[in-house]
């Protein structure tokens, strides 16, 4: 082998990769760069890595944060140095809030070309800051390292993106020029045994299941709520459980409950039957996993004050309201199944009123969608509730998306997945997440987004012509920030349209040709139906958009909320004859 110093630079990349592989991480995402090319090269050579290149740092990250959220297998990202790093920060920020584990490996100057005017150089050192769960500034290659450097360190990386809190951690690896070699390089797999962290979970003793059992016992009127959970698995332990005590479910959109909804004891449309009926007074609340999205609910539960059991599995505190009473971290399917032995079956009283108010809600939003020709926000969701096909795949973006398909999305027979970037809620890289969710579950993804949460990640529109897997992109395209109109900032007109709504006049039909993908702009229901059978029958990424009015939009909530209120309202006076 020719004797050249790139050579060092490419055989150390690879037993970085390698280690990596041997731990469990299969799959990088690259963007282009000269810094960080003997990763790049050994990625690429590596027979058991799948990568993914994009040109945009920031797209990229949330492209690994979708792959990593569906896969539950922390993604690889390689970057080159300088603004590379920081555009990763958004989706960082991201994965750590909601405990997304992933591998961050940054290619850096060595020390000596460090704070001396170096080209491209910039502070990787703690760029993340606390949104990492661990950093290392990886030694540059040096034969006088010990050979268990790197299986040592590399184990520990992913070990601490795997162990909750599960998140990302941050590998900066330092390269020395010359940064590859101009000749094939032969590589071999590191012989130096890794560090194994065997896996666990956590776990309590059989006295803190006895008091849980005997506290859920003592009450008549308990529910469950689900809210956002990492694994599918942990659903169907909490579903069983609810079974056994006969306690109304109440599940988040982000809780994969949705395919148990209309099973009892499991309580569809509750966030309208909450906004538009007068509710019995619940006295304990057993709540698995995190943060909800509806608002009516958090706000009744606080007016509620019932007891509170918090069960999740890690120990960051979920407390915004101040209400728990008892917090448990504990793995939650483990937890289910323990704790079935130590709880009666004792049916709440709320599952029977809560039941019946739910089937008339159901029953209500049939006959209001009905009549109706137009394509409507809400109605959209409504509509894809029905069509959906039920191994699809569904991404919803924040602000109104989100809110909608909390109150709206109960499908039949659906044993998909809903997934959202819900952990710091914000509308940058929604489109590269849903191409990275596809990319790891390979099956068709519908991604639901606002006109402007679309515009913030466009570049992500080659991501999507490019995948494998079918991603349609579902624009609701309403002339700027709908979820703004719902705030009372929106009755100070004169600032209102540019300041917060930012108002716009474009149509996407230009950006879908560019990419080359289908697209479709249906202005009635009928024609959006004909364009699902389309896609049912041929699955393909393509670019369906619908047009709304804010306004309109507005009102049509306000009209759901008043014909509910009155439906409601009289089915209770018939029951209560």
């Amino acid at each position: 082998m020719p004797n050249d110093e790139g050579i060092n630079s490419e055989l150390y990349a690879y037993q970085i990769i390698d280690h990596l592989v041997e731990l469990g991480v299969t799959y990088f995402c690259i963007a282009p760069g000269s810094r960080s090319s003997a990763l790049t090269l050994a990625a690429a050579s590596h027979p058991k890595v799948e990568t993914l290149v994009h040109f945009d740092e920031r797209g990229l990250a949330f492209h690994a944060l979708g792959y990593s959220k569906a896969s539950l297998k922390p993604a690889a990202i390689i970057v080159t140095s300088g603004t590379a790093v920081a555009n990763l920060l958004p989706a960082v920020m991201e994965a750590s809030a909601s405990r997304i584990p992933m591998i961050l490996l940054t290619a850096d100057r060595p020390p000596e070309l460090r704070d001396c005017g170096s080209n491209q150089i910039a502070d990787h050192i703690k760029i993340f800051g606390n949104h990492v769960r661990w950093h290392i500034d990886l030694a540059c290659h040096d034969p006088r390292i010990p050979s268990s450097y790197l299986p040592s360190a590399l184990s520990y990386a992913v070990f601490m993106s795997k162990q909750a809190p599960t998140g990302p951690v941050h590998i900066n690896c330092m390269f020395r020029d010359p940064l590859h070699s101009l000749h094939p390089v032969e590589y071999r797999s590191s012989q130096t045994s890794r560090v194994e962290y065997l896996p666990s979970i956590a776990t309590c003793s059989e006295e803190t299941l006895q008091a849980i059992g005997k506290k859920l016992t003592s009450y008549s009127s308990g529910m469950i709520l689900v809210g956002s959970l990492s694994r599918e698995e942990d659903a169907k332990a909490i579903f069983e459980l609810a079974t056994k005590l006969q306690w109304p479910v109440v599940s988040d959109i982000t809780s994969f409950m949705r395919p148990y909804c209309h099973s009892s004891p499991c309580i569809p449309y509750f966030d309208p039957l909450i906004k538009n009926s007068d509710s019995p007074h619940v006295d304990c609340v057993l709540h698995f996993g995190d943060r909800i999205v509806s608002k009516a609910l958090s706000e009744w539960l606080f007016k509620e004050k019932p007891e509170y059991i918090l069960i999740a599995d890690h120990p960051d505190r979920y407390d915004p309201k101040g209400q728990i009473t008892t917090r448990l971290f504990c793995d939650i399917s483990w937890v289910c199944k323990h704790l079935e032995p130590y709880v009666e079956t004792k049916p709440s009283r709320l599952l029977d009123p809560w039941t019946l108010a739910s089937r008339g809600i159901e029953s209500q939003l049939q006959q209001f969608f009905s009549s109706r020709e137009n394509i409507s926000e809400v109605g959209l969701i409504h509509t894809l509730a029905s069509e959906i096909p039920k191994d699809w795949n569904l991404f919803l973006a924040n602000s109104m998306p989100v809110r909608d398909a909390d109150s709206f999305f109960y499908p039949e027979n659906f044993t998909g997945k809903v997934f959202v970037n819900r952990g710091v809620s914000g509308i940058d890289g929604n489109v590269s997440t849903a191409v990275g969710i596809a990319a790891a579950l390979q099956k068709p993804l519908i991604a639901l987004l606002g006109d402007l949460t679309f515009m913030h990640d466009m570049n992500a529109i080659t991501q999507v012509a490019s995948s494998p897997t079918p991603v349609i992109l579902l624009i609701v395209n309403n002339g700027g920030g709908g979820i703004f109109s719902f705030l009372p900032i929106a009755s100070k007109a004169n600032e209102f349209e540019k300041f917060f709504a930012t108002s716009h006049d474009f149509h996407f039909e230009e950006i879908a040709k560019f990419a080359g993908i289908p697209f479709f702009r249906p202005s009635t229901k009928n024609g959006l139906l004909s364009t699902w059978e389309d896609l049912k029958k041929n699955p393909r990424s393509c670019f369906i958009e619908v047009m709304t009015d804010r306004k309109e939009n507005v009102e049509e909530h306000i009209e759901l909320h008043t014909f509910l209120t009155e439906a409601l309202c009289s089915q209770e006076e018939l029951t209560a004859r």
